[in-house]
Formats: structure tokens, sequence, C-alpha cells
């Protein structure tokens, strides 16, 4: 059947091209060629009916497709393109705007604080918190003087940028504000400590809220002092640190909730040897995270007593005698931070954030 139609039909180009070039011949017999034509299409049909069908359709079938593809083809052409967002885009889309008080009292976006290098500063008080040696700053500070006491805390993030920067930040802002619609001058001590604890306590559920999608497991250290008179009165959750320091020595100081302050308890290793121990930077509680543990302390102060709160990247990093001999040879909070900032720069791989506060 193919054959046949085949031959035909070359026939026939054959024969219309030879009409086209002689124009006398295709005027003459142009009405018997098409009739000529037309009968042995009728015949070859009437004869081949079932077969020409088989070749029929399938071209059909061909053609629907082919008709079909460029149709999607087309379609994916006008289709309006999807906005490709880089990681940080997305998070930074997400993020829930947040304000900042400023040193004037007025409020910012968060976007406009270089956390890179935070500087705080209050009459007796003076804090920094430095990215030290990574790309983004995960620590936060406060430094407040509210009615009559200051306020200092020392926050360090945990989750990775812009989620333990969003936790270290979360704490202290929910911390300062609940200081400061809450504490009344005529508390007692143990009083303040149980609105210290209450303050933790909610700090500690509105990051476990947050804590969703890329932020999931974002948590944060926090480490507190409230001074009021010759009482100063610390909170502590993780492994941020006060210290007590008098005439050039540790009075006392917080104890870090991790995994080597229970080696130093257990007398395994030495505080000398927990700085340099791999596992050093294992926390066993902290806010935002299933286990939450808060100590509270209650320390008398002297007059040119110094109260010093740092991050992981001061004390892990700088021994104890350096920090110390620091603040023997400098009076001013401001030279004794900056001072203990650039030891700490040359030394740490951390955020570094130091506070201290001289008793007047």
């Amino acid at each position: 059947m193919k054959k046949v139609l085949y031959t035909y039909l070359l026939s026939s180009t054959l024969s219309i091209n030879y009409g086209l070039n002689n124009s006398s011949y295709l005027e003459s017999n142009s009405s018997d060629m098409i009739n000529n034509i037309s009968n042995n299409i009728s015949n070859i049909i009437g004869n081949y009916t079932i077969e020409l069908i088989l070749i029929i359709l399938p071209i059909i079938a061909i053609a629907i497709g082919m008709a079909m593809y460029f149709i999607i083809q087309k379609r994916k052409k006008i289709k309006p393109k999807m906005e490709i967002k880089t990681k940080d885009e997305i998070k930074k889309k997400e993020n829930i705007p947040k304000k900042i008080k400023s040193e004037e009292g007025k409020t910012m976006d968060s976007e406009t604080l270089n956390r890179d290098d935070i500087t705080l500063e209050k009459e007796w008080a003076y804090g920094r918190s430095h990215k030290g040696n990574r790309k983004h700053n995960e620590d936060y500070i406060l430094l407040e003087k509210i009615k009559d006491i200051y306020l200092l805390a020392v926050a360090d993030g945990i989750g990775g940028h812009n989620a333990g920067e969003i936790a270290s930040e979360m704490a202290l802002d929910t911390l300062e504000k609940f200081i400061t619609e809450r504490y009344r001058e005529d508390l007692s001590t143990e009083e303040i400590k149980e609105i210290l604890r209450e303050a933790y306590n909610l700090a500690h559920s509105k990051i476990k809220e947050n804590a969703v999608g890329d932020r999931t497991g974002m948590g944060t250290t926090l480490t507190t002092a409230i001074i009021k008179g010759d009482k100063c009165i610390v909170a502590n959750c993780g492994d941020s640190r006060a210290y007590l320091i008098r005439d050039g020595n540790v009075i006392d100081r917080t104890k870090d909730h991790s995994f080597v302050q229970a080696l130093i308890d257990s007398g395994q290793i030495s505080e000398e040897k927990a700085m340099t121990h791999p596992m050093k930077n294992i926390i066993t509680s902290a806010l935002g995270l299933d286990e939450l543990q808060i100590e509270v302390y209650q320390w008398n102060l002297k007059k040119e007593d110094v109260l010093l709160l740092s991050s992981d990247g001061l004390h892990d990093y700088v021994n104890k005698e350096d920090i110390l001999n620091v603040l023997r040879s400098n009076e001013d909070p401001k030279d004794i931070v900056n001072e203990l900032l650039n030891i700490a720069l040359e030394k740490t791989k951390d955020n570094v954030s130091i506070v201290v506060y001289k008793k007047h």
C-alpha cells in the first residue's frame, strides 16, 4: 500500500513540476490532468481504505502530540518566573522587625544597629560587645540605670547567625522591659531575686515560641546583675560569667552550666585544663533549650569593688591572671573593658562581650 501511494505521489509530483515548467501544456491539459489525479486517488482510497486509515492515524496522533508540546512550551515561556532568593534573604524576609532602644531613648530598626561592635556607657559602668574573629556577633549586652538600680547583662546566642543573635537580643529586650515594669524601689532583696527568675522564665518561653523554621534550636546564655546600693543580685544560665573582684583578686564568681564545669566539680580537670578542653563549648543549660537552670547569687559590695560580666569569648581564651592584671593596672571601667577586649581579640575564636561596673 505504502509503495503504491509513494509511487503515485512521486509521478503526480513530477507531472505537476513538468506542467509548471511548460505553461502551454498546463493550459491545454490541466482539466484532464486534474480529473485523472482525482480518479486515481478515488480508486486507491476505495481499494485500500483500511491501510490508508492505518497510515493516517499515526500521522494524526503525531500531529496532535506536537501541537500539545508547542502549546505547553508557549505557556512555560509566559509563566511568571519564580523569584530566587538566597538563604539570608529568605531569613531576612521572615524576621519579625525588632526595635532597639538607642542612647537617646529613641527606637530604631535592628537593621541599622552595627552589631559588629556595640558600645554602652553609663556613669561607673562601661560595656562592649564585639564580633571577635567571627563573621557575625551573636552576643548582646545590656547596661541600664533604672530608678535606683543598675541593670547589667551579657547574653551569648546559640544557633548560628540570624538565630543566635535573635535569641540573645530577645532575652535582653525581655529582661529590660520586665525589670523596668516590675521593679520598685521598696522591693526587698528576695523580691528582686524573684522578679529576676520570672524575667528569665519569660524570656525562655518567648525564645522557645519563636524557635521555628531556620530558628529551630536557638537559645542563649544569660548572666544578669542588679546592683542596688551595696547589694548585688546575680542570675546566671549557661556559661557566660559574672566575677566579683576586690583588691585585684576574685572574691566570687558564677558557676558555668557546662560539661567542663562538671569535670572541674568532680576533680577530673583543673580550671586551666578546662580552657583548652575539646568539649569546652558544650553547655548544659540555656534559655530556649529544654534544660533550664537559673542560679541566683547575692554578693555584698564594698567601695572600689569591680563587677565583671563576660561571654566565653573572653574567659575561655584569656586566663584569670591576665584578666586580673588588667584590673589591677586600670581604674576606669572603660579602660578595663577596652584593654581586656584588645587582649581577647588576639586570642579568641569567638564573639567577645565585656561589661564592667565599679562600686563608687
